[in-house]
């Protein structure tokens, strides 16, 4: 459905209901909510401004006593550091070329 809607709705719409998501009683939510903020990631449909606001979302959960849920935002985490590490390549190369 984010795909549909497009990134600017995704943010103003999607995004709140999933940080509420996050902190939810019902582990199953909890997890849904994560595994949505790693699809976002993986799509492409957030900026750099929420995938470090996704970061801080989730990243107190990977003390959850949930293991399934501590795994989630791990693999969160790394999706991060995939889609950062190619940007962190193009600016280091912007800042030789400067």
């Amino acid at each position: 459905m984010c795909a549909v809607v497009g990134s600017v709705d995704t943010v103003q719409y999607i995004f709140p209901c999933l940080e509420t998501a996050l902190v939810d009683s019902d582990e199953f939510v909890v997890a849904e909510a994560v595994k949505c903020f790693r699809s976002l990631i993986e799509l492409g449909l957030l900026s750099l401004a929420m995938i470090q606001e996704s970061v801080k979302c989730t990243a107190p959960l990977l003390l959850h006593p949930a293991v399934g849920i501590r795994m989630s935002v791990a693999e969160v985490s790394r999706d991060v550091g995939l889609v950062l590490s190619p940007l962190n390549e193009i600016t280091d190369s912007l800042a030789l070329v400067a």
